[in-house]
């Protein structure tokens, strides 16, 4: 399958993959959120202005949980137990009109209602900031210190 398949599909199986990607990727986003509040609980040093973007994480791990991956798996998983039965979309245009719908205003929510708060430009540059550098220094934070030992 090309990307041209997955992102406008004509039968079941590429409504599968679009939906499996989707809900991977509102998991690896709610994933990275969560990353980033254990980071913020662990630091004892933490001043109060931290709750604003503690809450912003909370909400944006919340938000691409619920409405971003609980959505889009079982849609992904019932596509694929139909194609597994020889069953098949018959509106497959529909289903990638939701999905695109579905998702697009979830972004637009999430980067509307998060980074664009008040009027000040530069707090919205700074506080844009802030997140891609924690989340980059959470992700490599976890790579660096990953240990297996715990796990038995």
């Amino acid at each position: 399958m090309n990307v041209k398949q997955i992102i406008n599909p004509k039968d079941t199986l590429g409504v599968v993959w679009l939906y499996l990607l989707g809900s991977v990727f509102w998991l690896a986003v709610s994933g990275i959120a969560a990353m980033n509040l254990r980071t913020y609980l662990t630091y004892d040093l933490n001043s109060p202005q931290v709750g604003v973007i503690y809450y912003t994480l909370l909400t944006l791990h919340g938000w691409a949980g619920i409405f971003g991956f609980v959505n889009m798996a079982p849609a992904a998983i019932i596509a694929f137990s139909m194609y597994k039965s020889k069953l098949s979309i018959v509106h497959t245009k529909q289903m990638t009109i939701l999905f695109w719908l579905a998702n697009i205003f979830l972004a637009l929510a999430l980067i509307g209602g998060q980074i664009w708060i008040g009027t000040n430009t530069h707090l919205k540059q700074l506080r844009i900031r802030q997140l891609l550098r924690l989340s980059l220094f959470t992700v490599l934070h976890y790579l660096w210190a990953w240990d297996t030992s715990s796990w038995y």
